[in-house]
């Protein structure tokens, strides 16, 4: 009985087209080493990888490495290692502490030598047919081609937030992750959050009446003036870092955390933060369920501040309103607490990660109704993937969500980058009124011989 349940395990996996001929058996880790709570079989476990080995890429593994359902067979980066990352940023990165890290959790955990893989090239790592899933983060300009690239090599995928560094990029993912069939989860965690689940809960269930302001407050973007070129460090590949994006010198300023306030590689606040917290705001309107998106973006522009020109090109104040179809105002702002808040007819929520507010007070002791309108429930992110990679469900954040939420905070950066208001049909993903100055910012273009 156990062997046909193993056996129809791995014919399921084959028929949904993770598991092909097996390139390179990984090493089996004894199920006892493994198991919580029961033992794991080794076919019921998740093979899975890391592409890009940074701070959230070795977080985001750290938390996948806690699964016994969970095996990773390899990581990969461009580059080794370095912690001379200056004071933005104090872990070190690159593969090899990561690879170390896998190593001795597996080790110890068996009693045996455990080796982990390393790629420097995503490409051959996801042309291994042993892997079922990979975990991605990596700068936003990358995000689309790794992103599409594992969905056609059939792995599931953990990929982090912002969806695409480019709206038509966004929409490019969410097609090769249902052609091919793929589980995805964003990194959005926010949603598997307690606080997070009762805040837009209750505005789903009318718990505030007829919402009609959101505040979105995300962080302010730093400045760093000009740097003259730096060396490389030694086993950092800095032109395949590059890739897609415009040549430049080395700095570690460009590169490592910092590379978000740069806008050849991302756009600041508006969708670091905003990938998050606008998020929310989605969920909490339920316009994941409509799938709809802003009608009207403009910036405050009274409010708008710039930096002088230097590395970091991002905004130096941000305010931008955006208007939605149901006439709900949202209010994207660095002015505001860094968080979501609702405003109703009948009441208002606050919920950030470190708790929830509500006004009236009274509101606090109302409770999510059991028939009322349904909300995904998660309490692990984590999990929450590896269940669905296990029953082909999708999970609280799929790739569509992520996508319709990265397109209001591209849509903010458009508005704010034209310097006027912009018209947006969420259907046809295009501009109002043949706007072409705007339309030149739904894709960027790649440097030779990246294409999309």
């Amino acid at each position: 009985m156990k062997a046909e349940k193993q056996n129809s395990r791995r014919q399921f996996i084959k028929q949904m087209g993770i598991l092909g001929a097996v390139v390179g058996f990984p090493t089996i880790i004894p199920a006892s080493a493994l198991g919580r709570n029961g033992y794991v079989a080794p076919s019921n476990r998740i093979t899975m990888a890391t592409i890009g080995c940074g701070g959230m890429g070795t977080y985001n593994t750290g938390c996948f490495l806690g699964k016994s359902d969970v095996q990773f067979l390899a990581v990969c980066d461009v580059l080794k290692w370095t912690d001379k990352l200056g004071s933005w940023h104090t872990s070190t990165e690159g593969w090899e502490p990561l690879k170390n890290r896998i190593e001795e959790h597996y080790g110890k955990a068996s009693g045996k030598k455990y080796t982990c893989d390393v790629y420097t090239d995503y490409r051959e790592l996801l042309q291994r047919k042993d892997i079922d899933a990979v975990t991605i983060a990596l700068p936003d300009h990358w995000h689309a081609l790794v992103y599409t690239t594992a969905a056609r090599s059939g792995k599931d995928v953990y990929g982090e937030k912002p969806l695409t560094r480019y709206i038509k990029e966004g929409r490019a993912v969410v097609n090769a992750v249902r052609e091919y069939g793929r589980v995805w989860q964003t990194g959005s965690w926010q949603r598997s959050v307690g606080q997070y689940y009762k805040a837009c809960g209750l505005v789903q269930n009318g718990a505030i009446g007829k919402v009609h302001t959101i505040n979105v407050g995300i962080p302010k973007n730093p400045y760093m003036a000009a740097v003259p070129p730096e060396p490389i460090p030694e086993g950092f590949d800095w032109e395949f870092w590059q890739g897609p994006a415009a040549r430049a010198d080395f700095s570690i300023h460009r590169a490592f955390y910092t590379w978000r306030f740069n806008n050849a590689y991302s756009n600041g606040q508006i969708s670091d933060w905003g990938a998050h917290n606008i998020d929310i705001a989605h969920w909490g309107m339920g316009y994941d369920k409509t799938k709809i998106g802003p009608k009207s973006v403009r910036p405050i522009l009274e409010e708008m501040e710039w930096y002088e020109d230097g590395l970091f090109n991002q905004p130096k104040a941000i305010k931008i309103e955006l208007i939605y179809p149901d006439g709900v105002k949202m209010y994207v702002s660095d002015s505001f607490n860094c968080g979501t808040e609702f405003i109703g007819e009948k009441g208002k929520i606050y919920v950030d990660r470190s708790s929830a507010s509500f006004s009236p007070k009274s509101l606090e002791r109302i409770e999510i109704p059991a028939n009322g309108e349904h909300i995904y429930h998660s309490t692990d992110h984590y999990q929450n993937f590896i269940d669905c990679v296990k029953n082909r469900r999708r999970t609280i954040t799929d790739v569509e969500i992520a996508h319709r939420t990265n397109t209001s905070c591209l849509l903010c950066e458009i508005s704010y980058r034209i310097g006027r208001k912009i018209e947006w049909d969420a259907g046809k993903e295009t501009f109002a009124n043949n706007d072409t100055e705007a339309e030149n910012y739904l894709m960027g273009a790649y440097h030779a011989p990246w294409v999309l």
